[in-house]
């Protein structure tokens, strides 16, 4: 997609700067040295950053944990941000559901019946990671019920 992006095999479509930044202590970034690095300091770092590139106006798109990221950075920096695009269901801060429509709110109500009823597997990865990731490594069993679990889910 980032080829498709930023070289279009169709001279005629646009093409883009893309930019791919891993969030820290993921991917090829390093570990951080400080706590504290919440998606509120990983957005306005994507801010500092994008601003260093040379970008002051950019869109964000992004996926899994990043999509918390992208979803507080275009809530958080409209005025840098022109807009988003994620695959993980979180509205900006601050945002109401006035201007839904009837399957909007729908889907709106089920992903909150998610993270009220089925989160526990989050909650457990953010305060015992590593309980749980010996766990999915060590036993071929654990691992293929946790998957289906989250696939029957």
């Amino acid at each position: 997609m980032i080829d498709e992006l930023a070289d279009p095999e169709d001279a005629g479509a646009p093409a883009f700067h893309v930019v791919v930044p891993s969030l820290p202590g993921f991917g090829y970034s390093d570990k951080p040295t400080k706590t504290g690095w919440g998606v509120e300091k990983i957005a306005a770092a994507r801010v500092e950053l994008m601003g260093r590139l040379g970008y002051s106006r950019f869109v964000a798109h992004c996926g899994d944990w990043g999509g918390n990221v992208t979803t507080v950075l275009g809530g958080s920096f409209p005025e840098h941000v022109l807009g988003i695009h994620t695959t993980f269901a979180l509205a900006p801060p601050g945002m109401t559901t006035d201007a839904l429509t009837a399957v909007e709110r729908e889907w709106t109500e089920e992903t909150r019946d998610f993270w009220q009823h089925h989160r526990a597997y989050a909650k457990q990865q953010a305060t015992r990671p590593q309980t749980i990731g010996y766990s999915l490594v060590d036993s071929p069993v654990g691992l293929l019920s946790w998957l289906l679990d989250k696939f029957a889910g």
